[in-house]
């Protein structure tokens, strides 16, 4: 497991609290969840929180995958994502890396099933 070496923000804390926050984040650190469950509870305002995510994204704490609809043809991209399906409607999914759950402990904000011991 990579160890992430980066400073994190209170938005991007917010962030990642709203993950775990979903309703379908069921499966703690295994959890992979649909965006839009965690854009609805996410406070942070909507014209702020694609620049955040895509931070958290390119720091490597998590992962965003694009849902694409493909009807009638070889899917393209999305392939390998294993909620997406050719002429379903899709959507994108989300998740925390290994690496961020480590960041996370490192910084004692989660418990063992990955939820956050103190509300932000």
């Amino acid at each position: 497991m990579d160890e992430l070496n980066c400073s994190i923000t209170e938005l991007e804390l917010s962030a990642l609290q709203a993950i775990t926050e979903s309703d379908f984040y069921e499966n703690g650190r295994e959890s992979v969840l649909w965006d839009y469950s965690v854009y609805d509870v996410c406070t942070i305002p909507s014209r702020s929180r694609g620049g955040v995510f895509a931070s958290l994204s390119t720091k490597g704490i998590i992962v965003i995958q694009e849902g694409f609809v493909v009807l009638n043809q070889t899917p393209k991209k999305g392939a390998d994502n294993k909620y997406w399906s050719a002429g379903d409607l899709n959507f994108g999914t989300i998740w925390i890396t290994p690496s961020g759950y480590a960041l996370l402990d490192r910084l004692g904000l989660i418990d063992l099933n990955g939820r956050f011991t103190k509300t932000l």
